[in-house]
């Protein structure tokens, strides 16, 4: 199995086997208060409510705004991956590293 199909199975076992009732558990939600960002806020609060698909336009249009977020970008990918849209979620989680190498929600997830 080719190494990029090994991380896809992970990938996708983790994301089947989240739990979708505790984000904070998941994600550091909190640490998106407070950031003086309203939109990046709102969306915090929305994925803290586990309202993944009314995240996802609130972030899509964040990240469009802001390309060089990497907490957007990650963000977006993890209320992606709540939705089952794993492969969109995977390439976002890529833009958050690829931005920021050592972000450590993409790294998580």
């Amino acid at each position: 199995m080719s190494s990029h199909r090994v991380v896809l199975s992970v990938f996708l076992a983790a994301g089947l086997t989240a739990a979708s009732g505790n984000v904070s558990a998941d994600a550091d939600v909190d640490a998106f208060y407070n950031t003086g960002k309203p939109k990046l806020e709102e969306a915090a609060k929305l994925v803290k409510e586990g309202k993944f698909g009314e995240a996802v336009p609130v972030l899509s249009a964040y990240v469009k705004s802001e390309p060089g977020s990497a907490d957007g970008w990650n963000l977006l990918a993890y209320s992606q991956r709540k939705l089952g849209r794993f492969g969109p979620a995977l390439k976002n989680y890529d833009k958050a590293l690829s931005i920021d190498p050592d972000h450590k929600g993409a790294h998580e997830y």
